[in-house]
């Protein structure tokens, strides 16, 4: 009975163990706000479903299923991408010139320039008014 239970419920075997890195479940405080807080905290006990954790002095006990399991590997990846911001400076030195009066170039329109005119609402010719 057990089994169909958590079947039907999709109830997975969460495995946090003393030394994890994990991610804590967040209440939602506007819509920009995410699941979960994306600053990383250290399990320091496991005690059956109860998990405290800490994070530069903070410590929370939560039951197992408001934490998350990260891997080192994602932490780091996450922590690059934010170091990774391009020099855009140097990005734009390198563009081709697309003044057309220096490349001698003429401009071709996709589409011909209309001629817009007011609106004739009584069957009048306002140019020749």
């Amino acid at each position: 009975m057990k089994r169909n239970a958590d079947k039907s419920a999709n109830a997975k075997e969460v495995d946090i163990k003393v030394g994890d890195t994990v991610l804590v479940r967040q209440t939602k405080k506007n819509k920009w706000s995410t699941r979960f807080d994306p600053k990383p905290y250290c399990v320091t006990r496991v005690k059956g479903t109860m998990i405290t954790a800490t994070r530069s002095g903070h410590y929370i006990t939560r039951n197992i299923s408001f934490f998350k399991k990260v891997l080192q590997q994602e932490i780091q990846h996450n922590s690059e991408d934010a170091s990774d911001e391009e020099d855009y400076s140097k990005l734009d030195n390198n563009l081709p010139d697309t003044n057309i009066e220096e490349n001698n170039e003429l401009a071709e329109r996709r589409y011909p320039a209309r001629d817009t005119r007011p609106i004739n609402r009584y069957g009048q010719n306002i140019y020749n008014a």
